[in-house]
Formats: C-alpha cells, sequence, structure tokens
C-alpha cells in the first residue's frame, strides 16, 4: 500500500481564518466601496476553502481504511456464550442494576488476529449489532468489557458486549464484521 505525502500549507489554513474578518474590517457595510470589491473578497475565501478541501481529498473511508486493516490483517470472530444478567459490575467497579423495564443480553467473543502485522482493536468499527425481528441495536459500551487495544499476529482477545433490549423483545441474531451466531440456538 503506498503512502501518500502530506504537506501542510499553513499559509492556507491561516489565510482562511483571516480572511473573513479582514474583509469584514476593511469592507464591512461602508457605503462608499463597490460590490466588486465585496465579491472579490467573498470569491477568494471559497478558492482558498476549495484548495484546502481539494488538498486534503476529505472524502469518507471505506470500512478497510477505517480499522486501519491492510490486505495481510484478518480478524477472527467466536462468540463462546450469551447470558442474561440481572446486574453488572463496568469498567469503574460500579454495580448497575438493570431497569424492570429492559433486559440485557452479554455476549461474550473472542478476537483473534489472524494476520502477520499488529493491529489495534475496536469492536464499533465493525459494526456489532444483535438482531431482533424488525431492529438492530448497538451496545451500551458503558456496561461492555470490549476486546479492545493492540492485538499481535495469533494472539487472542477476549470479553463481553452488552446490549439493552426492551423488555420482551427477542434478540435473533450476533452480528459483527461478517461473523454472525444465532442468539436463538443459545439457551436461557
Amino acid at each position: 500500500m503506498e503512502q501518500k505525502k502530506t504537506n501542510h500549507p499553513i499559509w492556507i489554513i491561516i489565510l482562511l481564518f483571516m480572511l473573513p474578518p479582514v474583509g469584514l474590517v476593511l469592507l464591512g457595510e461602508q457605503k462608499t466601496v463597490k460590490s466588486f470589491y465585496k465579491y472579490s473578497i467573498a470569491l477568494c475565501y471559497v478558492l482558498l476553502l476549495f484548495i484546502f478541501l481539494l488538498h486534503y481529498q476529505i472524502v469518507p473511508k471505506t470500512n478497510q481504511e477505517k480499522t486501519g486493516m491492510q490486505n495481510t490483517e484478518k480478524v477472527q470472530y467466536k462468540m463462546t456464550r450469551v447470558e442474561y444478567p440481572f446486574e453488572l459490575v463496568n469498567g469503574v467497579k460500579e454495580t448497575i442494576n438493570r431497569p424492570e423495564n429492559e433486559q440485557w443480553i452479554q455476549v461474550f467473543l473472542e478476537v483473534t488476529n489472524e494476520g502477520s502485522n499488529k493491529l489495534y482493536y475496536i469492536s464499533l468499527t465493525d459494526n456489532p449489532i444483535v438482531l431482533t425481528g424488525d431492529e438492530a441495536i448497538s451496545p451500551d459500551l458503558s456496561l461492555s468489557f470490549e476486546p479492545f487495544g493492540e492485538i499481535l499476529p495469533g494472539e487472542m482477545k477476549s470479553g463481553y458486549l452488552v446490549f439493552r433490549l426492551p423488555a420482551g423483545k427477542k434478540a435473533i441474531t450476533f452480528q459483527i464484521a461478517s461473523y454472525t451466531a444465532n442468539l436463538q440456538s443459545m439457551t436461557r
């Protein structure tokens, strides 16, 4: 993968921030200033903004670019078990009780780096969700203990994600990246 060299044109950034105030001070609401000069300042500002955006090529990244994965990197997922807790201990050692109008699904998973490079793993970049009959629910990271951080080649990290569902909703499927697991087969 070719690394693109990025130049930082600080003068463009400075001009982008300075041009509107300078234009207001110099031209402002004075009646003696012709509209030609006002439009010239506005055109310069738009042109500099266009150059700045073109230079940095601000475009949405693909999922592979977001996670920083290259073709030599591969992540393998495995759901080990599912629990339906009434209370949990969060990352700061506080016990959190489940509200009566909710049910919590605690999905335990293992993440293995099967690639040849170390990677920094964040589960949210792989869009973990639990599917019910009519909606997709994202995890509550304040209750979760996800396998977060650097994973060396061949290393496996484990953790869990907690999903908060309205009482009475049935979770059908757990998905993360291209991995799918049937939650119906797990006993309650």
